[in-house]
């Protein structure tokens, strides 16, 4: 019986602690995506928002070779005379409608950025590592990319974003008393 009981303990914490992971693709077109933002004048944040448990998160670039992730790097200059020269990988993203914050290149600087990769590949190969964030209490985080002329875009970037939720306290304290019964239950059987 007492296997019982550690088998219910465990599969409750896995239950409660369980990963999950989401793939994140933000177009590069203006209006290719859930959420548009007005950050200045001209200049747009285009992206999406994810309701996000309490635990700790880890987003992490991916490309066309993972399943669910539709692109490879953005490219500010596609579909004009230069669509070699602009190819990139960088986002931003911000908790709870703070600031955002810049992960990557930040490829903000003209035509001739030295972030600019001459293929969609070379610039997931100079893609930023992994960024890791922790959140108390289920939170709105935007992930989006930037830009003040969508026109000559073309592609756009994949996350994945994956965690291992922290158990509220509420459902921690509903998991305690559940196994107290269970051992207690346990317990008046094997003495029985």
């Amino acid at each position: 019986m007492k296997s019982f009981a550690y088998a219910a303990v465990a599969t409750a914490a896995l239950a409660l602690g369980s990963a999950h992971a989401e793939v994140v693709n933000i177009s590069t077109a203006l209006y290719g995506n859930p959420v548009t933002i007005d950050l200045s004048p001209g200049v747009k944040g285009v992206g999406t928002t994810l309701n996000l448990m309490a635990g700790t998160y880890t987003v992490t670039p991916v490309d066309t070779s993972f399943a669910g992730a539709m692109f490879d790097a953005a490219n500010r200059f596609g579909y004009v005379s230069l669509p070699t020269l602009g190819w990139e990988w960088d986002y931003f993203y911000s908790i709870g409608g703070a600031d955002g914050i810049a992960v990557g290149d930040g490829a903000q600087g003209g035509v001739n950025n030295p972030a600019y990769r001459d293929s969609a590949a070379g610039a997931f190969a100079a893609a930023p590592g992994p960024v890791t964030f922790t959140l108390a209490s289920a939170t709105d985080v935007t992930f989006y990319w930037l830009d003040d002329a969508f026109g000559d875009n073309a592609g756009g970037i994949s996350l994945n974003v994956s965690t291992s939720a922290v158990p509220e306290p509420g459902s921690m304290a509903l998991m305690l008393v559940g196994v107290a019964a269970l051992a207690l239950r346990a317990r008046r059987r094997h003495g029985a």
